[in-house]
């Protein structure tokens, strides 16, 4: 079991599987909150949300503890991940009302993550 007492910034310095997955846990909730809140579709912030994590994974060794707190840094790469989202798609939303094609509704697995975690 991982010590509740190693900071986030310990956390991502490690490298360690385990050490990611217990920051992810300590901020899925604010980032897909923060993904929902910006979004109004529990899809697209669950997508997003995962976009982020995976961007953080492979960013985590470029992390600079002391330039800013871990959770603010996941909060810029959210930020960057819905504004990307943004400019792809408003160009794809008005593509799929032209020829009337609409997203497949999320599985009961999928909606039942994103109502634990909201």
């Amino acid at each position: 079991m991982i010590d509740d007492q190693l900071t986030d910034e310990d956390l991502l310095a490690s490298g360690e599987p385990e050490h990611f997955g217990c920051f992810y846990q300590r901020h899925v909730r604010e980032v897909l909150g923060y993904m929902m809140r910006r979004t109004g579709d529990a899809e697209v912030a669950a997508d997003l949300t995962a976009e982020t994590f995976a961007a953080a994974i492979v960013a985590r060794r470029r992390f600079r503890p002391g330039v800013a707190p871990a959770g603010a840094w996941l909060l810029t790469i959210a930020h960057r991940k819905l504004v990307d989202y943004q400019r792809r798609g408003f160009a794809e939303q008005r593509a799929r009302r032209r020829v009337g094609i609409g997203r497949p509704p999320l599985g009961e697995g999928e909606v039942a993550l994103v109502r634990a975690l909201g």
